[in-house]
């Protein structure tokens, strides 16, 4: 079968992902890796054989297909270039900074019927499709995904780069119009929000909740499913899925477990996730995610078909995020208020006293 001839566009953490990810699978020729630092140019060469060039156009008449790994707020001019001359795309996510945007390259997506696939990747973790399996009819979703400040990122807030991820799942799960958004966010390192707790109300009345931030201590990627027939707690790091039944017997209130005899229910108590809510770890057998996106665009670009993740659900995404960044402008602009020291009685200060530039610092200090 004929390969894909495709380049990745941006050679930084992403990029290298994708361009290893290419070279190991058979349904693509990767042609070239772009980017414009000649000292990744120089490591791409040497970590995988590959052509490197500083910039796109140099090489857009040689491609079919185009991953773009590059800033989001830089998603939208190369997209159009790239679509312009009729090539397929994997775009990580947000598809781009702004929705306006987005809904213009989806438009020309389709009337050009080429195949864009945006990076969603927790559409491809086995650990979410089995816990969804255990549950039944999906009623809450909760996810906390945090991680120390990455240094890269940073032309968007934590909502484009981290809640994306979450948002887009709980879109999926409901697969339902969004009715309500409430959401808190706070700037630490620069200027756009670095911490973020959002509320997502959806017209199946499914709800949604998410806290996010690139300012943390230690990574958390955890996810929360709740449904009519059990929950689900996924460890997204280490693939572990924790799940409990909701038995039929206890549904219909065949037997009142509080009005059981104390001795048994005490035994009771001591297997509550036996005997009442029987419970379950899956270790679910980890997949590279990133892989089978890329598997599932292939195959999407040669059958004419959508992928797993459609353009129009990762636009959905994008509107989704804007609407709680928008809800967490607003509230910044809200007065803050006071804490009510009279309902906690006397409130230590323990605010430390304003810190000093660390000395190996001073120099980059801003003008």
């Amino acid at each position: 079968m004929r390969r894909i001839k495709t380049a990745v566009i941006g050679g930084g953490h992403l990029g290298r992902i994708h361009a290893r990810l290419l070279r190991q699978n058979p349904a693509f020729e990767l042609v070239a890796v772009c980017d414009p630092q000649p000292l990744i140019q120089q490591r791409m060469i040497e970590d995988f054989d590959v052509r490197a060039v500083s910039h796109y156009q140099k090489i857009i008449g040689e491609i079919e297909a185009a991953v773009i790994a590059t800033p989001t707020t830089t998603h939208a001019e190369i997209a159009t270039d790239c679509l312009q001359q009729g090539i397929h795309l994997l775009i990580e996510k947000p598809i781009t900074a702004d929705f306006a945007s987005a809904v213009q390259i989806e438009q020309m997506a389709t009337a050009l019927n080429r195949i864009v696939q945006v990076g969603h990747v927790e559409r491809y973790n086995t650990a979410v499709a089995t816990a969804l399996g255990t549950i039944g009819a999906p009623r809450f979703l909760s996810a906390i995904r945090t991680s120390p400040y990455p240094f890269r990122s940073f032309d968007v807030g934590v909502v484009l780069d981290l809640m994306i991820h979450d948002i887009d799942l709980a879109n999926a799960v409901f697969d339902t119009p969004l009715t309500s958004v409430q959401a808190w966010g706070e700037s630490i390192v620069g200027v756009h929000e670095d911490i973020a707790t959002a509320f997502l109300s959806f017209a199946n009345g499914g709800t949604a909740q998410f806290h996010v931030s690139r300012c943390n201590m230690q990574p958390q990627r955890c996810l929360q499913l709740y449904g009519d027939r059990g929950y689900a707690c996924i460890d997204l790091v280490h693939h572990m899925v924790k799940s409990v039944h909701y038995p039929d017997w206890l549904q219909r209130r065949e037997i009142d477990i509080n009005q059981l005899p104390p001795g048994i229910q005490n035994m009771a108590r001591e297997r509550f996730f036996e005997w009442v809510l029987p419970s379950q770890e899956i270790q679910v057998e980890p997949i590279n995610a990133i892989a089978q996106e890329q598997a599932d665009w292939a195959d999407a670009i040669r059958k004419n078909r959508p992928s797993r993740v459609t353009l129009r659900q990762a636009v959905s995404a994008l509107e989704i995020a804007t609407r709680v960044v928008e809800a967490i402008s607003y509230g910044k602009r809200t007065k803050a208020i006071p804490i009510a020291a009279k309902n906690f009685g006397a409130i230590p200060t323990t605010v430390p006293p304003p810190l000093t530039i660390p000395p190996e610092l001073h120099s980059y200090r801003a003008a």
